[in-house]
């Protein structure tokens, strides 16, 4: 009885032992699709364009023509766009929005160097370590003397990697508080002063 148990055993075993090897075969293959989807993951993640955006104000108050004694009070607002990956990138769009808080609001200048913070630059490609700067100045009325000058900007910037294709979405906001700028003396002031 027991060589009867033993040859059936063997005989049995030898109708699993292909369907292991491939169970087994099959459970390697899906380890290493799933290891080459993770690596091919990380290496997207690392070989990629990561954009950012960076805003600084800075007030200043100077003559409003050369040898008037009027002073006239800018706060100018510099958008600094930095790409911090490895591949380039194209710029679809930035949405934003620029809110003055406090008692002092400022007045947008229009002329050469006024308009959006973020003009010209729909369409441009940022390549790695690249940054783009734009300005746009803004009139700090006469209200406004020694009070603070506020500011919070809030946006989103569309991209896509000029390599692979994808787009990405990158958020950013920024709170700045400047103080009011001090008026230069006037040239009258000064030259009666000296001696």
């Amino acid at each position: 009885m027991g060589d009867w148990i033993i040859d059936s055993i063997k005989s049995g075993s030898s109708k699993w032992v292909p369907i292991g090897i491939s169970l087994f075969a099959l459970l390697v293959s899906f380890l290493s699709l799933q290891e080459a989807h993770r690596g091919r993951l990380i290496n997207e993640a690392v070989n990629r364009p990561i954009v950012t955006v960076e805003i600084n104000g800075e007030a200043g108050a100077s003559p409003s023509k050369e040898g008037s004694t009027e002073i006239l009070k800018v706060l100018s607002v510099t958008s600094e766009i930095k790409n911090l990956g490895k591949t380039s990138a194209i710029i679809n769009k930035i949405d934003h929005k620029l809110t003055f808080v406090g008692e002092c609001k400022v007045v947008k200048m229009v002329g050469a160097f006024g308009g959006e913070l973020f003009d010209g630059l729909t369409g441009k490609e940022v390549l790695p370590n690249l940054t783009f700067k734009t300005l746009a100045l803004f009139h700090i009325p006469p209200e406004c003397e020694g009070k603070r000058v506020s500011f919070f900007c809030h946006g989103v910037i569309h991209y896509t990697d000029t390599v692979s294709g994808i787009p990405y979405v990158q958020d950013f906001s920024t709170y700045i508080s400047i103080p009011e700028p001090t008026s230069l003396p006037s040239p009258s002031a000064s030259s009666s002063a000296s001696p």
